[in-house]
């Protein structure tokens, strides 16, 4: 079996953060791809770390790309409009992802990309331009095999499960566990909620490699609960429930200085050691690379 291995190009949730104290991880938006020495590969999500992707490829050659949303918030998609081989005739790009309750996925790039918004439509684009909607479901692109996942954020969105040969990779790009809204202890809701959990821990289960949204601390999440973002004690819990070999926190939060998230992995990376649990964890950072 051919080997793979994942990619970041901006790994920052909510809003670019260039600066001073954010230049070792990075402050671009979503965007990281998956490759394999055969010639697979597949992109996820379309932050501003998309256009740094485009930065590093030969446009002298003809792609065939898959961009896969996980859902259509700003940070995951604010960089299509500056993806160069959309500009390039003679590529393809196709870009997968899920409806809202308003519009279809075709309709969100559409709209971002609207004369008031963008000097160029899609209808312009000199590359091929495609769409898939996507629910629950599976399919594949060349040798990857994709699950997807429904989570719980503000707006649909999705998880991926992606398998090559024996080896499991799983993006949770945004998502926040489950919880009783109304605080009742409603025998009814709790049940719905806890089953709701194990699905995403069963789609997690056995995963050598799991990038995780984990902008919060939990001392910060209190104040945040609801906007659909996990915490990094609730993600090492969910990866050691699961049986993860590789753990990489992802989405961080904005504020998040390069000298915090240091902190936040030596913190676990040392609570793991203490209780002789075999895992492995890092934070996601711009040109990191990690083999699945």
């Amino acid at each position: 079996m051919a080997n793979w291995w994942v990619q970041f190009w901006g790994v920052r949730g909510s809003i670019p953060v260039p600066g001073p104290s954010t230049v070792r991880y990075g402050g671009n938006t979503a965007c990281l791809d998956l490759r394999s020495d055969e010639g697979d590969w597949i992109i996820f999500d379309a932050g501003s770390g998309l256009r740094v992707l485009s930065d590093s490829m030969d446009l002298s050659k003809k792609y065939d790309l898959h961009i896969l949303i996980s859902h259509p918030h700003w940070d995951h998609i604010n960089g299509f409009p500056f993806f160069t081989p959309l500009f390039i005739p003679g590529n393809a790009v196709t870009v997968y992802g899920p409806s809202t309750h308003e519009l279809t996925i075709e309709d969100v790039i559409n709209g971002q990309m609207k004369y008031t918004y963008f000097p160029v439509r899609t209808a312009e684009l000199s590359a091929t331009l495609k769409f898939r909607e996507l629910k629950e479901e599976r399919f594949s692109i060349g040798n990857f095999n994709i699950q997807t996942q429904l989570l719980n954020h503000p707006v649909t969105c999705l998880g991926y499960r992606v398998s090559y040969g024996e080896r499991v990779f799983v993006y949770l790009g945004d998502n926040e566990p489950y919880y009783n809204v109304y605080n009742d202890n409603d025998p009814e809701v709790n049940e719905f909620t806890r089953d709701m959990n194990n699905r995403v821990l069963e789609f997690v289960r056995g995963a050598h490699m799991l990038v995780c949204d984990a902008q919060y601390i939990t001392a910060e999440y209190a104040g945040k609960k609801g906007w659909g973002h996990s915490t990094t004690h609730h993600v090492v819990n969910l990866a050691l429930k699961a049986g993860v070999e590789h753990l990489v926190f992802f989405h961080h939060d904005p504020q998040r200085t390069d000298d915090e998230l240091d902190f936040i992995v030596n913190h676990y990376r040392e609570r793991v050691r203490i209780k002789g649990i075999d895992i492995e964890i890092d934070a996601a950072g711009e040109g990191r690379r990690f083999r699945i």
